[in-house]
């Protein structure tokens, strides 16, 4: 009997069957919305493509500019397009019922304000769902 584990007979001689697994797990992975540090380097690569091109960047952009140039803080918050980005997918993912489909159980989330934000405004208040923070997930 090839491939038989000698260890999976029962004392009577007939093979036990492993018990069936109840279900797989799947992992679904979520990218945070815009932060404000996303905002600063999309206005910055713009502005600096324009100054290549030879023209001047509108003089809101500066001060952007400079956020993305210095020293920039890791743990920035949503911008305004962010919160947006958010309210919109939580309604799509509602409209769809997806936690219910695909029975999630769980959303753990980085100590970072724009993950906490996101996950909160995506999956908060929904019954049963625990939101899980970990210090252990964020870009390095």
């Amino acid at each position: 009997m090839d491939g038989v584990d000698p260890d999976s007979f029962s004392d009577d001689g007939s093979i036990d069957t492993p018990p069936a697994r109840s279900s797989s797990r799947r992992i679904f992975l979520c990218r945070h919305a815009e932060s404000t540090n996303n905002e600063a380097e999309r206005t910055a690569h713009e502005s600096l493509t324009a100054i290549w091109r030879g023209e001047l960047p509108p003089r809101c952009a500066w001060r952007k500019i400079a956020q993305a140039v210095s020293s920039r803080p890791l743990d920035s918050p949503l911008s305004e397009a962010g919160r947006e980005q958010v309210e919109r997918q939580r309604r799509v993912l509602d409209a769809l019922a997806f936690v219910a489909r695909e029975r999630v159980d769980l959303v753990v989330h980085s100590h970072l304000a724009r993950a906490r934000d996101t996950a909160r405004g995506l999956f908060g208040g929904i019954a049963g769902l625990p939101l899980v923070e970990s210090a252990e997930l964020f870009e390095r």
